[in-house]
């Protein structure tokens, strides 16, 4: 395992609809 480049990261921000199934309302972010 090896952390993902800068441009990988907050692709929720940056994709605000994502591409995941589950509503993000239901997900927690992870503090920073």
């Amino acid at each position: 395992f090896y952390e993902a480049e800068e441009y990988h990261q907050k692709y929720l921000e940056k994709n605000p609809n994502g591409y995941c199934h589950i509503p993000r309302e239901l997900l927690q972010m992870k503090d920073e």
